[in-house]
């Protein structure tokens, strides 16, 4: 996804910035010119169904560590993600040095995609959940885009307001929430017209715990715990009051 950051030379683009996966799921900068090959979703193709049958290209270049005015632009670019990334965490989710394949020399290597819109959607989904279990939310994405649901669930977020919850797992439109919280199955997508209430609780199969939940009620007086998190309640309140709103939208009841 990107490019986040471009460098120039006397007008000319010398290099530009991207965010990359490799084949395991990980993230990661790499810098490239116009003279290096790099397959983009968006660009080079655009049918999200191509990116599970594509073939990984293996780059290679020179490590480098990503000096303080890079990691600002990077920081910048997810500036209204919600992920909460900053300049004293962002090695957490990328490291702290980027492939620079613009030499030829070095012995450095990665196999990796490079991917925007509803790839980005899929790395967001990621950084989220930590790349705890990458494996899974790739199997869902590719389970999601062979029934045709993908695109609709990316063009609900890409077009509405949202916001993520990186210490609680959750990401929210005003019709989804999806819980990545599984490890199994990879994440949950829960639909808001199904639910009708929604609170904090810290009791799991009618007993008290030491971990608090979101409790979704849904119709015929069930319930969906997600969310599992010891403390926190301070984000468990953002994350509750932002879906009631949602909620009462819907309702055409939002607060003024």
């Amino acid at each position: 996804m990107g490019p986040f950051a471009e460098e120039t030379t006397n007008g000319k683009v010398t290099a530009r910035y991207y965010i990359a996966e490799d084949i395991n799921g990980y993230l990661c900068v790499i810098s490239t010119n116009k003279n290096t090959s790099v397959p983009v979703y968006g660009q080079d193709f655009t049918d999200g169904n191509d990116i599970y049958s594509f073939t990984p290209q293996t780059l290679k270049g020179n490590r480098v560590k990503i000096s303080a005015k890079l990691a600002s632009y990077l920081v910048k670019y997810f500036k209204d993600s919600g992920l909460g990334i900053t300049t004293s965490n962002y090695t957490d989710y990328f490291g702290s040095y980027y492939l620079d394949t613009n030499y030829n020399r070095h012995q450095l290597s990665i196999v990796f995609y490079i991917c925007s819109g509803i790839l980005a959607f899929a790395a967001i989904m990621l950084f989220i959940s930590g790349n705890r279990n990458g494996a899974f939310i790739r199997r869902k994405m590719a389970q999601l885009e062979a029934d045709g649901s993908l695109n609709a669930l990316y063009e609900n977020f890409a077009t509405n307001k949202h916001f993520f919850s990186n210490k609680l797992k959750l990401a929210v439109s005003p019709d989804y929430i999806i819980d990545l919280n599984r490890t199994t199955n990879g994440f949950n997508v829960i639909p808001l017209d199904t639910i009708t209430n929604v609170y904090v609780c810290n009791i799991a199969d009618g007993k008290l715990t030491g971990t608090n939940y979101i409790a979704l009620e849904v119709e015929f007086g069930n319930r969906i715990t997600i969310a599992p998190h010891e403390g926190e309640l301070t984000e468990y309140n953002y994350v509750v009051n932002n879906i009631r709103h949602f909620i009462k939208e819907r309702h055409g009841e939002a607060d003024a």
